[in-house]
């Protein structure tokens, strides 16, 4: 069935072709969803990742080259995964440069309360993070 579908879709670009091989590819879309959303907050919506993910897999099939020496879900999976990440990106309010500050003072508040079983003031961790 796979190959059929492939062999149309390569040959007239055929919607139901099309169908078919996301349907087939399917479990990758859910998969790299899975090992994204695993380390994301609870308030990130799947069901918007799986969006990005399926944009990602059609994408991945528009621009697949057969004539290279590559499989087609290793290609596909570099294409999900990043257009989950640029989705992820764009709907981020926050600046990056602004977020990875966040997470260091994050894990110099966790450094410094492991170490002294209480909240560090302020100054503490205006020092830990410079």
């Amino acid at each position: 069935m796979e190959s059929i579908c492939w062999e149309r879709w390569i040959q007239s670009r055929d919607r139901k072709a099309a169908n078919c091989l996301l349907e087939i590819y399917m479990p990758l879309v859910t998969y790299h969803v899975q090992r994204i959303s695993a380390g994301l907050p609870r308030n990130v919506d799947r069901e918007e990742l799986q969006s990005f993910a399926l944009l990602g897999l059609y994408d991945a099939l528009e621009k697949f080259d057969h004539n290279r020496d590559l499989k087609f879900d290793t290609y596909a999976s570099f294409r999900i995964r990043g257009a989950i990440l640029d989705g992820l990106r764009k709907a981020d309010w926050m600046p990056r440069s602004m977020r990875e500050k966040s997470k260091r003072i994050e894990k110099a508040v966790e450094k410094i309360e492991q170490i002294r079983c209480v909240l560090p003031p302020l100054k503490r961790l205006q020092s830990c993070v410079k």
